[in-house]
């Protein structure tokens, strides 16, 4: 899975985790959060610093949308803001944004466990049952809730629509089936949960910019496709 990727399925449990003020989780998640982000980064102090404050944003911005005071944010956003700026060490860093994320987890008032249990739920049953049908209905009914109410909490939690992040989800596990087995591309649109290979394949390329035979191909010690 790329860093990309990696970053995209992290950011969406870590918002979900702050909304559903699950420190530990959002501590743990946001660890690995910034050792993608080193990466990524590739030594430049700036960029790091620059990417770890969008990062507290999105955890703000999450935290905002189930309650937290607006004025509280703004007022806890600037100071991230002047202490991201001068601090000077990725140690220094680190311990901001650990205390940056508890404290917008303090700020969110009333923690609502049905909304938790649904949302983490359905993330959970998608992980193990993303090869198979799924649909919106399937779960709403499985979580016994409307599916509009579903689609509701799962966009205001996740920052993706249920379709999207279903397909996003899907297409990640084709990615590693790309790099990791000899499957066909076919046999990997069936075992990442697409119904339709051609579909897959439009799907892959309008998402990654490439044809998922060009991605194999330019996958570091990927494997080449059986003819």
């Amino acid at each position: 899975m790329s860093l990309t990727d990696n970053l995209w399925y992290l950011g969406a449990q870590f918002m979900a985790s702050i909304q559903a003020r699950d420190n530990e989780s959002s501590q743990r998640q946001l660890r690995i959060i910034r050792s993608l982000i080193a990466q990524e980064t590739q030594g430049h102090f700036s960029h790091y610093k620059l990417r770890m404050l969008q990062i507290l944003t999105n955890a703000n911005r999450a935290a905002f949308s189930v309650g937290a005071s607006t004025d509280l944010l703004t007022e806890h956003s600037r100071r991230i803001v002047i202490e991201i700026d001068r601090a000077q060490t990725k140690r220094r860093l680190a311990d901001l944004t650990g205390k940056a994320v508890e404290k917008t987890i303090s700020l969110i008032t009333e923690r609502n466990a049905y909304k938790d249990r649904v949302i983490q739920e359905a993330i959970t049953y998608i992980e193990n049952h993303y090869n198979k049908p799924i649909t919106r209905e399937d779960l709403a009914t499985r979580l016994r809730c409307s599916v509009a109410h579903f689609s509701r909490l799962f966009s205001k939690t996740t920052g993706y629509s249920y379709r999207e992040f279903l397909l996003l989800f899907r297409l990640e596990k084709a990615k590693e089936m790309l790099e990791r087995s000899h499957l066909q591309v076919a046999e990997i649109a069936y075992g990442a949960g697409f119904q339709d290979p051609s579909y897959f394949s439009k799907a892959f390329r309008k998402q990654v910019g490439v044809s998922p035979r060009q991605y194999r191909a330019t996958r570091a010690g990927g494997v080449r496709e059986p003819d």
